[in-house]
Order: C-alpha cells, then structure tokens, then sequence
C-alpha cells in the first residue's frame, strides 16, 4: 500500500489483575483512537503479569480459548471505534499452549500469529509456559495497511523480518515484554541492542517497525518501556520514555518501495546460495559453544603438557608462611622427579622470585626446568580462578568462570578473576566465557561425559541467584561436554566455598568415584557425607551403569582456636606419573593413602604435609591447575 497510515502504541504497565489489565487496555485504545490511530498495537501478554520469570509458576490459568473474553472485547472495541487493533494474548488451543497475537478490525477477527522464536532464559523460561508457534509468518491485510506481527524475541531473527517483507508487510509491528534484570549490572547495553536490531531489520527490508514494550517492575524484573516507530529506513519517528504512555505517528508507506528500489537490498538477494540457513546440519556449527566444536573437559589423568602454581605470599592467609611455601616446594620437587609435567609458576616479582629460587634451591629443585611468570596475583587458589582447560580435535581451549570469590567472601581477593586472561596472554587460546558464576574447584568430570558438582555451590544464591539448576545443567553440557550431571547436595559446615566437589568426590577413573565418607553419627559432617555417598551410589553412567563408590575417611583438622577446618584426603592432584596427596600428621593418614595407592597402582603416590596449607581453607588439588597435551 502507499497511503499514510496512523499507528497507536499502547504503552501501559500491568497488574495482577487480568480484569483490570483489559479495563485499562480498553481506555488506552480509546485514547489511541481518539488521537486517530488507524492501527492500534498492545504490548506482548498485555493483560497479565510476565509470569514466565518464575521456571515453574502458575500461568495456564490465565490462558484463553479464541474466540474467548479477550478477543471478543477486542472484536467489539474495533467495531466501535472502527479500528485495527494488534492483540496479544496467552491462548490455549486443545491441549496446547501459544503465546499469540490477534487482530482485529471493525469487529471482524482477521487472523492470529503464533510465537515462532521461544527462549528460554533466566527470568525468561517461556519454553515452560508456550509451545512453539505453528502458523508461520502471517501477512494481515488491514484497510490502512498489510501487517506483519511478530512477538518479543521473535525481533532477534532477521529471518522472520525478511520473510515477512518479501510476503508484502509494509509494518512490522513487535509487541514485546523486555527489560532490566534487578540489582545485575549487564556486561553489555540490552536497551540500545534492542532498539538498533529492529531498526536494522527496518533499513536491510524497508518496512516500518513499531516496537511496543511494557513498563513497570514486576518481581525481578523492570520493564524499560522505550517503544518506538521507524521509517521504512530505521530512522525513529516517534519513541516512547520508561512511563506509561499512548502515543500516535503517521507512517508514509511509500516510502517502502522508493528504499527498495533504491537500495536494492530485495531485487539483489542470491536465495540458492542461502541454503545453509535453512540445513538443520548447520545449527550446531553456528552455535558458539565448546560443544558445538567438539571440545570436552578431559578428566585428570589425561595427559599434561604443565601444572600451573602460584607462590604463596599471604601471611594472613598463611600464618605460618615458610611451611607452606616448603609444601609447594616439595611438590614441584615430587613432579619433576616422577618425570611428570613441566611446572608454570606464578610470582608476583622479582624480589618474590628470588626468594623462591632460594627456597625451591634449598629443596633440591631444578629451577631451570620452571616456567616463572612474574604477575601480581592475590592468593594461590589456582583451581578456581585460572582457566579450566578444555580438548578437541587435537586442540585445546580454556573455559572461563566468572569468578565473585566464592560468593563474595573476600573481596580483596576478586582481584583474581583476570587470572584466564593474564594466563592466556602467553597460550593465545579460543576463551569460552560461561557466563555464570563459578570456580574451577566445583566441577569435577570422568572424561567420558559425567560431571560431578553441588547444589550448595553453583545454585548458592551467593554465586547465581536467577538460575535454575536445569540452567546450569545445559551450560555444563555445552561448555564442559557433559552428557550427565551429578548433583550432590553439600560439603563440609567449614568449607568457605559451600562445598567444592575436589573435597567430596573424584573420579579415579572412569567407572570409579572415591568420597569423603564420616561413620561418626556425631560428627558435624555426617549428615551431608551420607547423602552424597547415597546419591553416587545410586548415579550411573552415560551407559547407565553404576558406578564402583570408594570411601575415604575425613581427617579431623583443628586449627589453634579449636575450630574444624575443611580438610579432606579427596584434595589429592592426579599428575602424569604420580598422585600428590595431602596428609596432615595424624592417625588417619596411612588409611587414606592406602586407599589412594590402590586406586592408582601405575603412579606414585607422593605424601605431601598440608597441616599448614589447610589453614588457607584448601590444600593440593586447590592450588593446582592442569594444562592438558593435545
């Protein structure tokens, strides 16, 4: 069409009142008609709350049949006003679910769009709620003008928009429910990235683009409003601020076909060399993740190329400094002996430098054979906040966490959340970024497809208070490969980092899982040591086998004040030729290394006196991280 055409945009915050919403709605389009609107646009699910926040809350109540009391009001409202009006609304339809738009035009319903592009996000879990939308890329065909209607995330794709304009629309219009998380500062700009998208859907198809946000807060949500019209070339004609508002534009439709025969962004497209949009083989190729290029996190005793090391300098962390230092010392020691990989070691300069040479002389280590890097660092706990490496197709990768220091425990220790980059700075590696909060110390993998973590740890409202455990289920699968997640529930009261899986269980190889057990009824840790030997026992597989579960003893470390610390004989690094574990100069000692001696019989089992290292709250396995040999 090439006339002009007046579209409303209905900007209104909602209630939890579904009678209330349309009550308002109806005013709202009232004063949209008055002030002339031809077309009139709600915002998405306009007469309910954004009940897709919570993963499993209520909503199919407030679904409706069409025809059904939403659409019949709208059918009326048209007639009365004689006006086209853009309705979106929750539809059950048989034993489905849709989140849907109708329109409707002097009280005739014209047709109805089904919401294509579901997502399912933090704050977002709409696959909960909506089945994926059936009716295709809809054109509907208003006096005034041929309409498009997509919904919310649909506006990420360009393919719905260009279908769209090549199926004729002169107006896409979004209705849209889209905002800021609560109290989480984004990395990126959501709010500019939502307007430039749907202005460069307006620009690559010239169309017009009528964009209708929600405003208001709504639990941890708070809706930005911002909605918007553009020209046929994505220039904004008229924009909304982050209040409740109606407002009205004319849009010039000739303006379409002048921007495509100028521009020619239509006439010039190559469609038989588009194919690999539509092959479902290219989807995973697209995707950014390890996974979808073949990396996994390699279990333990895969093969290194280096183990990297940072020395200890933190007297608050270590009072009793020098005994930790000569700790690191005999395990650099112990590494080279057994001929396993190369140590990368981290000092804060040259004086700090100096001082371990001397140190690591006195044991009788070759300190040529170490790679000494010279960077500031805050403490040792290298498990957690340098890369966890990853392999595949004879490459290899890094993963990396973000890292709050154990739910912002110690603040002057975040410090160290850059140790990935300033690692990789000499590795030159492709860097996954995860995008949750996390430690290396938390994940624990068999190599072939199962990884091991805690509720207590990674759904700790402390590290990811918005994400669900089936969230971090896919992120675990599509970053560390895992096929299967074993959860287990706690750790030790002690441990700050509310129970790291390297101090509950290992995998010694594939099939076989050694845990932190306490026989002790009385003991503080029998209770959650229990559970988690009961859920292993019953876990399986990726072949749904189950698996052989050893018990370790847990060792009873005090420290002056009498308090327990979170000492455990799990902590062991498994090296290329030898096991590192740590001991404590007490009774319970010889049992647990027996134990370990028999699970690795080809390696040599190296007792490594951490009594001092414990007091940091970690010991071997904390302050290690591995590189894998590809």
């Amino acid at each position: 069409m090439d006339g002009k055409v007046k579209v409303g945009i209905v900007q209104m915050q909602m209630n939890a009142s579904k009678e209330k919403n349309l009550q308002k709605a109806e005013l709202l389009i009232k004063e949209a008609a008055k002030k002339k609107a031809d077309i009139i646009c709600l915002p998405e699910l306009f007469n309910t709350l954004y009940f897709p926040q919570k993963e499993h809350g209520k909503g199919r109540e407030f679904a409706e049949k069409i025809p059904g009391k939403t659409a019949n009001k709208m059918l009326e409202l048209s007639k009365k006003l004689n006006v086209a009006i853009v309705v979106p609304f929750y539809e059950k339809s048989g034993s489905n679910y849709y989140n849907t738009i109708v329109v409707v035009e002097g009280g005739k319903l014209i047709g109805k769009y089904r919401k294509i592009h579901i997502p399912h996000d933090p704050l977002f879990y709409e696959k909960n709620y909506f089945d994926e939308g059936n009716s295709g890329f809809k054109i509907f065909k208003t006096k005034k003008a041929n309409i498009a209607t997509l919904i919310c995330f649909d506006q990420w794709y360009p393919e719905a928009a260009r279908i769209s304009a090549i199926n004729g629309a002169d107006i896409i219009f979004y209705p849209t429910a889209i905002g800021w998380i609560k109290d989480y500062k984004a990395p990126d700009n959501w709010l500019d990235s939502w307007i430039t998208v749907q202005r460069g859907h307006s620009i690559a198809n010239g169309v017009h683009v009528v964009a209708v946000n929600r405003v208001g807060s709504e639990g941890k949500l708070d809706f930005w409003g911002n909605s918007f019209a553009t020209d046929a070339f994505g220039k904004i004609i008229k924009k909304a601020g982050k209040k409740e508002q109606v407002i009205v534009t004319e849009l010039d439709l000739s303006d379409n076909e002048r921007i495509r025969e100028g521009w020619g962004f239509i006439r010039n497209r190559r469609p038989k060399e588009y194919k690999e949009i539509s092959d479902e083989k290219n989807k995973k190729k697209a995707e950014m993740n390890p996974l979808s290029q073949g990396y996994k996190f390699p279990a333990e005793w895969e093969t290194h190329a280096a183990v990297y090391l940072a020395w200890p300098h933190d007297i608050i962390t270590f009072p009793e400094i020098e005994k930790a230092e000569n700790a690191i010392a005999k395990m650099i020691k112990a590494l080279q002996e057994t001929k396993s990989e190369k140590v990368k070691l981290f000092v804060t300069g040259k004086n700090m430098h100096k001082k371990a040479e001397k140190i690591l002389l006195e044991n009788k280590v070759n300190i040529k054979a170490i790679d000494f890097f010279e960077h500031s660092y805050a403490d040792v706990w290298l498990r957690d906040t340098a890369p966890t490496f990853i392999t595949g197709k004879g490459k290899k990768a890094i993963v990396k966490w973000d890292f709050n220091s154990w739910g912002n425990k110690f603040k002057e220790l975040l410090k160290d959340k850059n140790m990935p980059n300033i690692i990789n700075k000499e590795l030159k590696l492709p860097i996954f970024k995860i995008n949750i909060v996390g430690e290396g110390g938390a994940v624990e993998t068999n190599g072939a497809g199962i990884i091991l973590t805690t509720k207590s740890c990674l759904l700790n409202k402390n590290r990811n208070p918005d994400i669900s455990k089936e969230f971090i289920d896919e992120k675990l699968k599509h970053f560390l490969g895992a096929e299967k997640i074993i959860w287990l529930e706690s750790g030790f009261p002690a441990d700050h980092t509310d129970g790291h899986s390297d101090n509950l269980a290992r995998f010694t190889n594939e099939k076989t899982i050694v845990c932190s057990f306490e026989s002790d009824g009385n003991d503080e840790n029998y209770s959650a040591l229990k559970k988690n030997f009961e859920i292993l026992s019953k876990a399986t597989d990726s072949q749904g086998k189950k698996f052989r579960i050893i018990k370790l003893p847990v060792p009873r470390v005090f420290d002056s004040d009498g308090k327990r610390l979170a000492a455990s004989y799990t902590n062991f690094y498994i090296a290329n030729n030898c096991v590192l574990m740590p001991i404590f100069k007490i009774k319970s000692d010889e049992k647990a290394v027996k134990i370990i001696s028999v699970l690795f019989p080809k390696r040599k089992i190296i007792k490594v006196d951490c009594s001092q290292l414990i007091y940091g709250g970690g010991t071997i396995h904390c302050i290690t991280q591995q590189e894998p040999k590809v």
